[in-house]
């Protein structure tokens, strides 16, 4: 009785045809399987269009091969961390979900994976000990991109990349003494930072000396890789321990 009550209300609404084993709605020549008509193009009513599922995260198991091409439409209003909103289908062959984009789209680029940390870490207290920042945010239209329960960057795809690292340190307290510091970008669990930088904050001649600091580089990354940003600081701490003074950022570019 329900299934009979949708197909009438359905049926009510837009008219279906068949032809030579083509269903078209709304238009009595459908043009393929499945031809689907606004009841008027010149001013088509507000639901002219068709619905995919939507979904707020993917499933946690992936699709199989007889869900290849399936359309989901991702709103990850509630998961910002996942990926940007929009159609994604799944690509078997490649065991992921790809995002369905324009090639007109300017203002976005689509292959850059953009991961910020606020706060970067907690103040430095003993030194030559590295302290690991933990990101909290992501901003790409690849839900294979992550942050993972310990705030590490997961690479969603292999690639060569350009990275580029932003982040600026400062002095807790007023000093009779500089600073001497180091920031690092660490690949999977390797002790030694693939890339980092020398940071010296002199003696401040106004109560706190503060440094914006930039790392650029070329990597060549595996799917699964993890990326670990971290800083120390390399002298005596003392009553001056090393602080972020702003937020770090991490922007990754895939150059395949």
């Amino acid at each position: 009785m329900k299934i009979t009550f949708i197909l009438i209300s359905f049926l009510y609404s837009s008219f279906l045809f068949s032809q030579a084993g083509n269903i078209g709605i709304n238009t009595p020549l459908p043009k393929a399987r499945l031809d689907i008509s606004a009841k008027s193009t010149i001013n088509p009513e507000n639901s002219a269009g068709m619905l995919f599922p939507t979904v707020t995260k993917f499933p946690t198991v992936d699709p199989g091969t007889d869900q290849n091409g399936m359309l989901v439409y991702l709103d990850s209003a509630l998961t910002p961390n996942l990926g940007a909103s929009g159609l994604y289908f799944w690509d078997h062959s490649n065991n992921r979900w790809q995002f369905i984009y324009q090639t007109k789209v300017l203002t976005n680029n689509l292959f850059k994976v953009v991961y910020s940390a606020s706060p970067a870490f907690s103040s430095i207290q003993q030194p030559n000990v590295w302290y690991k920042t933990s990101f909290n945010s992501i901003d790409t239209p690849d839900p294979n991109f992550k942050i993972n329960t310990n705030g590490d960057i997961v690479i969603g795809s292999t690639g060569t990349y350009s990275i580029i690292f932003t982040g600026g340190i400062k002095t807790e307290a007023s000093s009779t003494f500089g600073v001497r510091a180091e920031i690092g970008i660490f690949k999977n669990t390797d002790t030694s930072p693939t890339f980092s930088t020398q940071v010296v904050l002199t003696v401040p001649d106004n109560l706190y000396r503060s440094t914006n600091t930039i790392i650029t580089g070329v990597i060549s990354l595996i799917k699964g890789d993890i990326i670990t940003i971290k800083t120390r600081q390399t002298n005596f701490v003392g009553s001056n321990p090393t602080v972020p003074a702003t937020n770090y950022s991490l922007i990754l570019s895939n150059l395949n």
